[in-house]
């Protein structure tokens, strides 16, 4: 059972591994088209040291939402505050409309904080790892989680297997 994986090598050549999340491909996907919808046009990507691989798929992404990738910075596995300040100024010059992040779990409330230290926020920023985790609410001033989403597992290609508790379909929710 790989419950939370979404890489096909863990599934592929292995006919009885069971998993419950769509391809990785398509985590992203529903976020990008729908802040595209808003009139996002720039992205800039901060990826922490390890998880590039999760970033490769923004650029086909962006491209096919008419978006333009302006940078992406990358840093080392567990930063600081201090360490990510210099970052966000350099964001801070281009001002994106989004910034799409992939961090470990520890890095997204240090990130936030460096973003209130230099008084700067984006448009948009959409989280690959952080949203919903009891660290960052913890970690943060509440305000400061406004208009931050997170991808969702949820696909609209997914079966229609209604949800029990509100009765959408992965459709439904995408």
């Amino acid at each position: 059972v790989a419950g939370g994986s979404s890489r096909t090598s863990i599934f592929e050549g292995n006919d009885y591994a069971f998993g419950i999340l769509p391809p990785a491909r398509h985590i992203l996907a529903n976020a990008l088209q729908a802040v595209a919808e808003e009139g996002a046009k720039t992205i800039q990507i901060l990826t922490e040291d390890g998880l590039s691989f999760m970033a490769s798929r923004v650029p086909s992404l962006a491209m096919s939402n008419g978006m333009t990738i302006l940078n992406t910075h990358t840093t080392e596995a567990g930063p600081s505050v201090k360490q990510l300040v210099p970052i966000v100024k350099n964001m801070q010059q281009s001002n994106p409309d989004i910034v799409v992040s992939f961090t470990f779990a520890g890095a997204c409330a240090n990130w936030i904080k460096a973003m209130r230290q230099v008084d700067w926020n984006p448009k948009a920023q959409i989280f690959y790892v952080c949203t919903g985790i009891n660290e960052l609410e913890q970690g943060v001033d509440a305000d400061d989680l406004a208009y931050m989403m997170g991808a969702a597992s949820w696909d609209k290609s997914l079966p229609a297997i209604p949800y029990a508790v509100t009765g959408w379909t992965p459709k439904n929710f995408a």
